[in-house]
């Protein structure tokens, strides 16, 4: 009887797990080497009947499972390996990790669900976690002068709406070195942003923004809203913190605090004459509050807020209640009524984030951006799907030489997903029929075959294949790549075939800088030698080519590309004259 040779193809197979509806590739979202090794698919159902836009969707740890992940590896303890994609997979979304979750800014069209990706588990990521890119509200059609003061240097403050109305500041200021630290009621630690403090030393700074026709045709409603700060209050801190210049007694349009009370004062000019609502709250001082007008024509209601809640309210009488004195050719001003107010009309303390609007925002509108968030209604609702991972898939023999009959192979895979059904395993000889190999699920992640070959049955090349598997939601796991074994009924020459020396250090220093393998060649056969990585990606291709002599194949530790690979275990596999064999060689400094 002849003696029969099983010869392994030992490299360890790793296949990312893909669903048939995604186009990511192994490496997903990061290129080689440094891959996101895990993903998330998260559900964001957009309620609303409006397309939403920049819409802050925000996941709590708890949900996002992050503390199992982190106990086990798989997620770095600052969270500074997360990344969130849109639905392809690669067009990454702004978040910013807050201390019980994360904020995702996502957009989705009208009354429809979108799946969205958080990829995780790669040791090598760096932080990219923005409250600026992720937390600002974002300019509508109706925005006439949007203002973050995140310029931190200069005399210019941008305005962010398309209407361009940047504002000039001039006389005493300080750029500060951070954002307001607030999101509604809790206070945050920022280190990024800035906003600007219109007192300094008992001196007081102003912004002009002009007097564009977007400011003149504000005649039926308007919104201020503005994060504040204040360094003074009593009578002396009666200051105007946002107003369209005054053309009569008052301006069209105003928010301030009042002197006497240290509370909110908001108003509007309707035919010819001033009408205002003091606020019932008394502000403190050194403490950042949300502070907000809005009137409606339509209603005839003039309304304060105060961190997100009406503080106050009044309905005019007037029979035209559209705004008047608002075309007066005079600019909207920050920090004063006018450039020739006293110094007790000027606003004492820290602005940021300032708005204003060319219709009266709701009640819910103030209070997402009190809690810094766009607005749409109803709210999205946000589902975490399972875990998505790699999948490893394993072969080992034993014994490793064939004896008379049969040999025996044990067949893992491993997910990091439930995959929820049996997966078919096939051995697939080069001669006769394929065979199902049963197989047991050892947890709702591994699955193991066992399977006993005869010679008879697979002398010669085989490939086991895997295929079949669903994930636990139902969709259907994508193909995969198969994996060979080899039987042959004669030794391969030569029956060892070896790399020395092994390891080797290509390093350009002369000494062990390539290494070699020797074959004993008797007759004219067809020669392929390769090289790949540990997880199963061509590194080079080193001979592919008839020989018929003895030969050497020599690798001097470079790439296709010519670059020298790093250092690590690397699997190489010859194929002489249809027999296949594997091993290992060692890239060492």
């Amino acid at each position: 009887m002849k003696k029969q040779t099983m010869q392994l193809f030992k490299t360890i197979l790793i296949l990312a797990f893909l669903t048939a509806t995604t186009g990511i590739q192994a490496a997903w979202i990061s290129p080689a080497p440094d891959p996101w090794n895990n993903r998330k698919a998260i559900t964001v159902t957009n309620n609303s009947s409006t397309a939403m836009a920049d819409y802050q969707i925000f996941i709590s740890f708890t949900d996002l499972g992050t503390a199992s992940l982190i106990s086990s590896g798989k997620m770095i303890s600052d969270y500074s390996d997360i990344r969130f994609t849109d639905s392809d997979g690669s067009t990454l979304l702004n978040h910013w990790v807050d201390s019980t979750g994360i904020y995702i800014k996502v957009s989705a069209a009208a009354s429809t669900a979108k799946t969205i990706y958080m990829y995780y588990n790669n040791p090598a990521a760096v932080n990219i976690s923005s409250f600026l890119n992720t937390m600002k509200i974002s300019p509508d059609a109706s925005t006439v002068g949007l203002w973050y003061f995140d310029e931190k240097t200069g005399t210019t403050a941008k305005d962010s709406s398309v209407n361009g109305n940047n504002g000039t500041i001039a006389l005493s200021y300080e750029w500060l070195s951070s954002d307001c630290p607030k999101i509604g009621a809790n206070t945050v630690t920022l280190s990024t942003g800035s906003a600007l403090d219109l007192e300094v030393a008992g001196s007081y700074g102003t912004v002009d923004c002009s007097d564009s026709a977007s400011f003149q045709n504000i005649s039926s409603a308007v919104t201020i809203e503005t994060w504040i700060n204040m360094s003074a209050v009593g009578s002396s801190a009666k200051g105007y913190i946002a107003c369209k210049q005054r053309g009569g007694s008052s301006g069209p349009y105003y928010i301030k605090i009042d002197g006497a009370t240290s509370a909110l004062d908001v108003g509007v000019e309707v035919a010819s004459t001033a009408n205002k609502v003091i606020g019932a709250t008394a502000l403190q001082i050194n403490t950042w509050y949300h502070a907000a007008m809005t009137y409606d024509s339509s209603t005839k209601e003039l309304k304060v807020y105060l961190n997100g809640a009406q503080d106050g309210s009044l309905t005019l009488t007037a029979a035209v209640p559209t705004l008047t004195n608002v075309n007066n050719s005079r600019s909207f001003w920050i920090g004063t009524q006018d450039l020739l107010s006293t110094m007790t009309e000027k606003f004492f303390g820290m602005v940021d984030d300032m708005a204003i609007y060319n219709r009266a925002l709701s009640a819910e509108e103030i209070q997402a951006h009190y809690k810094r968030r766009n607005y749409i209604s109803p709210a999205p609702s946000v589902s975490v799907g399972s875990a998505e991972g790699l999948v490893e898939i394993t072969f080992t023999v034993d014994p490793e030489v064939l004896k008379p009959g049969l040999a025996t192979f044990t067949y893992d895979f491993t997910t990091d997903m439930d995959t929820g059904t049996i997966p078919t395993v096939t051995l697939n000889p080069s001669v006769g029929s394929s065979i199902n190999i049963t197989g047991t699920w050892i947890s709702f992640t591994k699955y193991q075959c066992t399977y006993t070959i005869t010679s008879a049955v697979a002398d010669g090349a085989s490939t086991v294949s895997f295929s079949g598997a669903k994930l636990a939601s139902g969709a259907l796991v994508g193909a995969y790549n198969s994996a060979s074994i080899y039987i042959d009924s004669e030794e391969l020459l030569p029956a060892n075939k070896e790399f020395f020396p092994n390891p080797f250090s290509p390093n350009g220093d002369g000494f062990v800088d390539t290494t070699e393998l020797p074959l004993f060649i008797n007759s004219t056969v067809k020669v392929n030698c390769k090289i790949f990585d540990l997880r199963g990606r061509l590194v080079r291709y080193l001979v592919n080519a008839e020989k018929s002599t003895n030969t050497t194949i020599q690798w001097d530790g470079r790439n296709d590309l010519g670059e020298i690979v790093p250092i690590g275990i690397y699997i190489y596999q010859i194929e002489v004259g249809g027999q296949l064999t594997s091993g290992s060689v060692v890239v060492t400094k």
